[in-house]
């Protein structure tokens, strides 16, 4: 937490570790990438067996390239300028973002079950529709201070939603019925 050290050569030699299941990086203030820098371009970091990964407050993180097929567990924030470029974790369950900007990568995830944004402010209700649409097994949901939030997406794309969270959100509509809400 909050070392000043680590880089993206060191997040690289991690990303060696055959058997790591958790990583935990926090005002890592020197961390460019969460990739392997080619000479044009970025490729992926494979984490063969990662199952949580909690990314926070590292200011200067501007690309996110993961091969995670494990991922359960993927906490984003501190980063509005965030570009996930490349993700694969078929079995993501649980996603948090708070104050990162690009979302739209996030469509392609299919096996959410919880969902949280906090002051995301390029988060639209569109977006949000889309990924719940496909997130049929989605149980929770949480938006907290995202004011491109008009309205909750349609009741008929959320059939297992347990937990619904709205905090600072100018929402003015919920589409659809939520009577499973519990």
């Amino acid at each position: 937490r909050s070392c000043h050290f680590i880089t993206s050569k060191t997040i690289e030699k991690v990303s060696e570790l055959p058997h790591l299941k958790r990583l935990y990086l926090s005002g890592c203030e020197r961390i460019k990438a969460i990739a392997s820098r080619g000479v044009f371009s970025y490729s992926p970091f494979v984490f063969p067996h990662l199952e949580i990964l909690h990314l926070s407050r590292c200011h200067e993180l501007e690309v996110l390239q993961l091969d995670a097929p494990h991922l359960r567990e993927l906490k984003l924030g501190g980063k509005p300028g965030l570009n996930i470029q490349y993700l694969v974790a078929p079995q993501l369950e649980k996603l948090i973002c708070a104050k990162i900007g690009n979302t739209q990568l996030l469509q392609e995830l299919t096996t959410l079950q919880s969902i949280k944004f906090i002051h995301c402010p390029h988060l639209r209700s569109r977006d949000l529709d889309q990924l719940c649409q496909n997130n049929a097994h989605l149980k929770q949901l949480t938006i907290q201070d995202c004011r491109q939030i008009a309205e909750i997406p349609n009741s008929a794309f959320l059939p297992f939603l347990q937990k619904l969270h709205l905090s600072n959100t100018p929402i003015s509509a919920i589409a659809g019925e939520f009577s499973k809400l519990r």
